[in-house]
C-alpha cells in the first residue's frame, strides 16, 4: 500500500531537486554575467580614466613648451 506513496514521493523530490538544481544553475549564471558586466565596465572606466590623465599630462607638456 505504501510503496506507490512512496514512489510519488521519491518522484517529486527529484523532481524538485532537478527544478532547484537549473534555478541554480541559471541564477550563478545571471550572478556571473551581471558581475563580468560589472566588472568590465569598472576596469575599461579605470583604463579610461588613466589614459584620460595620460593625455592631460601630454596637453599640459605641450602647453609648457608652447610657453
Amino acid at each position: 500500500m505504501d510503496s506507490p506513496i512512496k514512489k510519488e514521493i521519491m518522484g517529486r523530490n527529484k523532481r524538485i531537486q532537478k527544478v532547484i538544481g537549473w534555478s541554480i544553475i541559471i541564477f550563478a549564471v545571471i550572478v556571473f554575467g551581471l558581475l563580468a558586466n560589472y566588472m568590465g565596465r569598472y576596469l575599461s572606466h579605470k583604463m579610461r580614466s588613466n589614459t584620460e590623465l595620460t593625455d592631460t599630462t601630454t596637453k599640459n607638456d605641450t602647453i609648457t613648451t608652447k610657453n
